[in-house]
């Protein structure tokens, strides 16, 4: 009698409880529009990436073109202005290969975007109302792809900014003003349209 009140009073150990895996929907296939977003976002990172890479190849020529002093002999220029053109030609340079690694990243999270799908229940809905990054979130995107693609954007677009730019100031620092003038409305109307498009569109 003792001993089975002796071992009516032990405690009892806690149960350990395994989360199961989930189970993977070998027969899912994500819904048209989303599958149409995912490869126009993968068509796009991939033209960017070879963009990019050659942009930033170009930034490397320039960058030991503009060290030699040769360059500057047409025309008097400050210390400060050949400083400003080789800041430029390194800004060219990072930037291309920051958006290089940023679209790869893309193309490489668009291919993993059906196997996430498909290890969530999916979402029954009609309509959704949002942008199409939210859109790939609802369907086993990361949250977190927006700032990727926010990345990727201002880096691809700073690299060919700053391109331009390096080779406008290079042009009003040694060109005749003639020269200057009409290169900077080419820029303006190369440049402009662009970015008045990728800001109200976004």
């Amino acid at each position: 009698m003792s001993a089975t009140r002796t071992a009516s009073r032990r405690p009892i150990p806690p149960t350990i409880r395994t989360s199961r895996p989930a189970g993977i929907n070998v027969n899912y296939k994500p819904p048209a529009t989303v599958e149409s977003i995912r490869t126009g976002w993968q068509h796009t990172c991939q033209a960017s990436a070879i963009v990019s890479g050659l942009l930033a190849g170009v930034a490397a020529q320039l960058l030991s073109f503009f060290r030699s002093e040769d360059v500057y002999k047409r025309r008097p220029t400050s210390q400060g202005a050949k400083d400003t053109v080789l800041a430029l030609c390194y800004a060219t340079l990072l930037l291309n290969v920051a958006a290089m690694i940023s679209a790869f990243m893309v193309i490489d999270k668009m291919g993993s975007l059906t196997m996430n799908g498909a290890t969530i229940p999916p979402p029954q809905i009609g309509r959704f109302y949002g942008t199409h990054v939210g859109l790939l979130v609802k369907f086993g995107g990361s949250p977190n792809w927006r700032y990727m693609f926010w990345h990727w954007l201002i880096c691809f677009y700073g690299g060919v900014v700053c391109l331009i730019l390096l080779v406008l100031v290079f042009i009003w620092l040694q060109e005749p003003l003639s020269i200057g003038v009409v290169m900077t409305g080419l820029v303006g109307f190369a440049i402009i349209p662009s970015l008045v498009f990728l800001v109200m569109d976004s």
